[in-house]
């Protein structure tokens, strides 16, 4: 079996920097050989809707973040040719690791931040996908198993999921920024 990007999956992909055409921003998603697969882009300018374009155009999926407030489960909306999916985190397992769940095309997935810090994507309890975010590198790596085609639903997916984990990141930053500026009691 081939090993990519020490992340013990057969194909690798990695983000790039941001593309500047007229108005429109996208990241690209580019294979091992350096080909275009894919345009990332941030769809509402004040929203938390992003998605994934296939370099040919063909595949268009977006998924858009609903906080659901305190103690609540934020959903996560998937659109995707006209089908609509929607994946749920849980408000008390969120608190202590990024993980979200649901059906998608009859599968049942969960996304979850491992001890590594690496975000896997289960399909039907077997990991399927992994996101590895080298920070000190400026790049983040997305490995699949040959079982998820590109451009697949589930493909694009895990791809989309980086920015959801990015906005859960920012999420907790500010609130242990806020505890961290509350004074210890004496006890």
């Amino acid at each position: 079996r081939n090993r990519k990007e020490g992340i013990g999956l057969v194909r690798a992909y990695s983000l790039h920097d941001v593309i500047f055409a007229g108005k429109d921003r996208y990241l690209t998603l580019q294979d091992e050989k350096g080909r275009d697969v894919a345009h990332l882009r941030k769809t509402a300018p004040h929203g938390q809707v992003f998605s994934y374009t296939s370099a040919d155009g063909q595949t268009v999926v977006s998924i858009r973040f609903i906080p659901g407030g305190r103690f609540a489960k934020s959903r996560y909306e998937v659109d995707a040719n006209e089908n609509k999916y929607v994946l749920q985190g849980n408000a008390i397992t969120n608190s202590v690791y990024f993980c979200i769940k649901g059906i998608i095309e009859n599968h049942r997935i969960v996304l979850e931040e491992n001890w590594a810090g690496d975000v896997e994507m289960k399909v039907n309890k077997q990991v399927a996908a992994i996101i590895r975010d080298y920070w000190g590198e400026s790049r983040v790596v997305f490995g699949f198993e040959e079982a998820v085609e590109e451009h697949s639903l589930l493909f694009a997916l895990h791809v989309l999921i980086y920015f959801m984990l990015k906005m859960y990141e920012k999420e907790n930053r500010y609130i242990d920024e806020v505890f961290s500026k509350v004074p210890q009691v004496k006890g």
